[in-house]
Formats: structure tokens, sequence, C-alpha cells
């Protein structure tokens, strides 16, 4: 991680603290860092000189307004600008430290000089899973959900996939339900996100009853806010 990711990643973190969006923009930092990886052509035209900057912004108001929150899309617009889209995945590294700390999320990785039996790898998932269950049984569900999306992360295949990411929704709509006005519906938002996957996913699971019942409290809220507005 360069300076510069860690001033940017950094000063990020701050805002997106302050307004507590923290976990929204966390996610929504790694999608971005996801799509670029997945699509070098096109980190590589944003990171074009010969193009003017206007235009390289443009094409990312274009690919992301709506999409992801302002405060992301004006942050990767500021990288574009500075010619350092390519300090993203470092920013988004910066913004999980900060973020984890913030939280008491502590981050374990194994390293061996031999392979990991299926055991070993098994007992990580285990405690990665545990580590997040304990934050959600505490009522953290902030730290619960940020703990969940990190097991998933560094164990994807884990046999314990579908409880996580049912998990992920229950936080989801839990910290939603306890929040202060403001703050509500764009966490019923994050909610909606992580059950739409989860959705995708385990279309025939038996958590389904459940969560479709949480989806529509969440609507409903979103609905109503949508109405006092106009």
């Amino acid at each position: 991680m360069t300076e510069t990711a860690r001033m940017y990643g950094g000063s990020l973190y701050d805002l997106a603290a302050e307004e507590g969006l923290e976990t929204r923009i966390l996610g929504e930092l790694d999608e971005a860092v996801a799509l670029f990886k997945a699509s070098p052509e096109y980190l590589h035209l944003l990171s074009t000189p010969s193009i003017p900057k206007k235009e390289r912004c443009g094409l990312l108001d274009e690919a992301l307004r709506g999409q992801v929150h302002l405060y992301v899309l004006n942050f990767l617009k500021i990288l574009c600008e500075k010619g350092t889209l390519r300090e993203l995945p470092g920013c988004a590294r910066a913004f999980r430290v900060k973020y984890n700390q913030a939280h008491g999320i502590l981050e374990a990785t194994a390293t061996s000089a031999i392979p990991m039996t299926a055991e070993q790898t098994e007992r990580l998932h285990e405690k990665a899973y545990l580590n997040a269950y304990t934050y959600y049984k505490t009522g953290k569900y902030k730290s619960a959900i940020v703990a969940f999306k990190n097991a998933l992360k560094q164990y994807p295949e884990s046999k314990r996939r579908e409880e996580i990411m049912y998990l992920i929704v229950k936080s989801g709509s839990k910290l939603a339900d306890n929040s202060v006005q403001d703050k509500q519906a764009d966490r019923y938002l994050s909610t909606l996100d992580s059950y739409y996957s989860f959705v995708a996913e385990f279309p025939e699971s038996h958590y389904l009853k459940e969560l479709d019942r949480l989806a529509q409290n969440a609507k409903d809220f979103l609905d109503r806010n949508n109405k006092e507005k106009q």
C-alpha cells in the first residue's frame, strides 16, 4: 500500500464514517476494484492521458451514476483526474484497515511453508465464521456484516456460504431497524442488495421465506419514505 493510497483511502473512510456510510462505501469500493480487475481495458482507457479528464470522468458518470453512492463516484473521479486510478485497490485496502480498527475486527491471514490440509482449512473457515457470528449475536450488526463478507472473501467455497449470506441479510435488516431515521433508507437499500444476491445464488433456499419477509419490510419502508418526501 502506497502513502498515496493510505492517504486517500483513509480520508474517504473519515468522510463515510461521519455519515454512517462506512459499511456501504466499503462494499462499493470492493465492487469497483473487482470491476477494474475484470476489465483492465476499461481501466487503461480511464488512465489514458491523451483523453481529456472531462471525458474520462464522463465515462465514469455514464457507467456508475445511480449504481454507487455519490461519495464513491466522486472519489473515483478524483483518482481519475489525478491519474491515480491504479491506486484504487490500495485505497480500498486502507479504507478496510481503518474500518476494521474502528470496529474491533481482527484480520487473520494464514501462512504456511507447506499446503494446509483440508481439515486445517476447514478450521480456518470455521474460525472466520465464528468471529463474525459473535458480532451478530452480540448485536454489533455493522461489524458482523463486514466480518461475514470478509469470511466469504477469504473462503468463497466455505460450506457455510449459504448461511453466511443469509446472516448478512439478517444483520443488514436488524441494523436498519435499529438505526436513526436519516440512516435507515441507505441501510434498507443495502439489505435489499444483499437479499437479491442471496436469491440469485440460492433460489431454492429454505431461508427464503424469512428473507422474503425482511425484504418486503425494507421495500415498505422505502416506499413510505419516498411518499413522505414527495
